[in-house]
């Protein structure tokens, strides 16, 4: 999974849950989605962290455990990534 085309891909998948492409230039594997901690942050709603998290499930074809705790973007490409792993795809 290239990192470039993953954070575009996370761009467009924010641009679709708040509407909005306002934090279009801040993303970066260090981009806090819960919380607003930090300079670099997208505060998302509960509601709007869930479609965040669907959208994923869906652009990424895995389903998400809710036990697994995801605050970043980071956190996010290392979940899908051992998550494919796990499955050998």
């Amino acid at each position: 999974m290239n990192k470039e085309n993953f954070i575009e891909d996370i761009k467009e998948i924010l641009a679709k849950v708040i509407n909005s492409n306002e934090y279009n230039g801040i993303i970066s594997f260090d981009t806090n989605l819960v919380d607003g901690i930090g300079t670099n942050s997208i505060p998302l709603s509960s509601i709007d962290y869930v479609k965040f998290l669907t959208y994923i499930e869906e652009k990424y074809d895995i389903i998400y455990d809710f036990e697994t705790v995801i605050r970043t973007i980071g956190d996010i490409y290392n979940y899908i990534y051992i998550t494919k792993e796990k499955e050998g795809n």
